[in-house]
C-alpha cells in the first residue's frame, strides 16, 4: 500500500485548482514506516477522498524527499529541497501538482480557499 496510513493530521491550508480541492496536513501520525513532515492531497470534484498524494518524508539519513504516492505505488520526485516551512513546500507542490493533472498555470490559478 502507497497511501499514508494517516492516524491523525491537522490541514493546515486548502486550495482550489480547477475541479480539484489540494489539502495540505501537517503534524502527521500515521500506522506505516514513513516519517511525513507534509502531506498534500489532491482530491478530485465530488469525491471524498485523495486520489494521489504528494509527500515530504524525513529519510532516515537525515534530510527530506519529495515522493509522489497513489494507491499502489510511490515514486520519489525530489531530494533536499527546502521544506522546513510549509510556504517552501506549497510553492514547488503547486507546479508538480499541476503538472500531473496537466493544468497550465498560465491559464489557471491554485485559490487558497
Amino acid at each position: 500500500m502507497a497511501f499514508p496510513a494517516i492516524r491523525t493530521a491537522i490541514p493546515q491550508r486548502r486550495y482550489q485548482l480547477c475541479d480539484f480541492t489540494l489539502v495540505v496536513l501537517t503534524d502527521i501520525s500515521s500506522n506505516d514506516d514513513v516519517d511525513y513532515h507534509y502531506l498534500m492531497g489532491i482530491i478530485p470534484q465530488g469525491q471524498q477522498h485523495p486520489a494521489l498524494f504528494l509527500s515530504v518524508e524525513t529519510v532516515p539519513a537525515g534530510g527530506q524527499q519529495m515522493c509522489l504516492r497513489a494507491e499502489n505505488n510511490a515514486q520519489m520526485l525530489q531530494g533536499g529541497g527546502p521544506w522546513k516551512h510549509l510556504d517552501n513546500f506549497v510553492d514547488d507542490a503547486l507546479p508538480i501538482v499541476a503538472k500531473l493533472l496537466n493544468i497550465d498555470l498560465n491559464e489557471y490559478e491554485a485559490y487558497r480557499l
